[in-house]
């Protein structure tokens, strides 16, 4: 089988920089951003295709992934509560291009360095934002939208559930569980955030409840405009 490989890797210097990391953990995380700006705009690769691709073995792979996920740099979703089936690896540092100064000479070391301070410090935010996001909200509502799109088990189980709650039909329930996730994994104008990613708030429970208590006459209230549910 053919193994397609990345022209070059982008490394994010803020991990180049960290003693806590190995030469090779740069390198995954590259692999795994040049997946994410793939035409599926995600890193869905196991680890033997990204072994693959670095000429090194799955284990080596996954002992980057967990060293970056420690560190705040990346976030691996999965499928299940014990973590043996992923769904998908996301990169958390954020890339900021910048311009040229035209006012500035090009040997004025204060305003460069003011502007990578600048840049390290926004990814020290994000990271830290980010760092503590599994089990929280943010991780719940990722693996719930992925698991309606995969037609897992569960969400048919569930999907039962709410049909006996609200008296309707098991597929009427299935058919509004896709309706609620095409609704919040709207992508916004820049293509690269979900409606739900967007919001201060955002609990997966409380927006099915409110979004299942819209019935009337056994019809859903479906959202108008930019009516947030």
């Amino acid at each position: 089988m053919t193994i397609f490989k990345p022209d070059f890797y982008i490394v994010p210097r803020i991990i180049k920089d960290n003693k806590k990391l190995q030469p090779k953990d740069g390198d995954v995380y590259a692999v795994v951003y040049w997946f994410e700006r793939l035409k599926d705009g995600r890193c869905t690769a196991k680890n033997e295709t990204i072994a693959g691709i670095l000429n090194c073995n799955s284990l080596s792979v996954a002992n980057s992934l967990k060293r970056l996920e420690d560190c705040g740099y990346i976030q691996r979703i999965f499928k299940d509560k014990t973590k043996r089936i992923r769904l998908e690896i996301k990169t958390l540092v954020s890339f900021v291009y910048h311009q040229p100064m035209k006012q500035v000479s090009s040997n004025d070391d204060t305003a460069q360095t003011e502007s990578v301070s600048s840049n390290d410090e926004q990814n020290k935010k994000d990271i830290n934002n980010n760092r503590n996001k599994s089990g929280t909200p943010y991780s719940q509502a990722s693996i719930f939208f992925e698991a309606i799109e995969d037609g897992d088990e569960k969400i048919i189980s569930f999907a039962s559930q709410l049909a006996t709650k609200y008296q309707i039909s098991q597929l009427a329930a299935l058919n509004e569980l896709q309706a609620f996730r095409n609704w919040w994994t709207e992508l916004d104008q820049t293509g690269r955030k979900e409606r739900w990613q967007v919001q201060k708030f955002f609990q997966i429970n409380r927006r099915l409840a409110t979004w299942f208590s819209k019935i009337k006459n056994n019809k859903f209230s479906k959202p108008k405009g930019k009516t947030i549910i």
